[in-house]
């Protein structure tokens, strides 16, 4: 979700978008070129009925992870459409077709080819993913008076 600042103006996107569309639509905004390495697009120029898939993770860290070994794990998710497949490294797999089944209660991994397209779309993209680093962005001044003034930083 994303508020301008002084604006009443809204919109809804009805297709898949993700958290990595942020930083390029606000990027988009301040008329700021997006930089080559990163992931996601603006959403000023998403056409409508792109067909999109988004990933995401899920780290136990903490406590939760030294309560039981079943907290040690990754998982992983794949969204297309209205589909969610899950994979978690304690070799659990799910499908989800949250259009139908928004609680995810009713599992349908196993059952169409779906599953075994997106564990594919899955293991390329865990072949893009770039290791965490504890870098720190350099932000130009400008950049940064830009979005101060728009109201993203302080």
């Amino acid at each position: 979700m994303i508020k301008y600042p002084k604006s009443n103006h809204g919109q809804v996107i009805d297709d898949l978008v993700s958290l990595t569309d942020i930083m390029p639509t606000i990027l988009g905004v301040t008329g700021t070129p997006v930089p080559d390495d990163v992931q996601g697009s603006s959403l000023l120029n998403l056409p409508s009925g792109t067909s999109r898939v988004a990933f995401s993770e899920s780290f136990q860290q903490g406590v939760y992870r030294h309560l039981h070994e079943r907290f040690d794990r990754i998982q992983r998710a794949v969204y297309s459409g209205s589909l969610k497949f899950i994979s978690s490294t304690s070799g659990r797999k799910e499908l989800y077709d949250l259009s139908r089944d928004p609680d995810e209660t009713q599992g349908l991994y196993g059952q169409d080819d779906a599953s075994s397209q997106m564990q594919r779309d899955l293991n390329r993209w865990l072949v893009t993913v770039q290791p965490k680093t504890s870098q720190p962005v350099e932000m130009d001044p400008a950049t940064g008076r830009t979005l101060k003034a728009l109201g993203y930083i302080r």
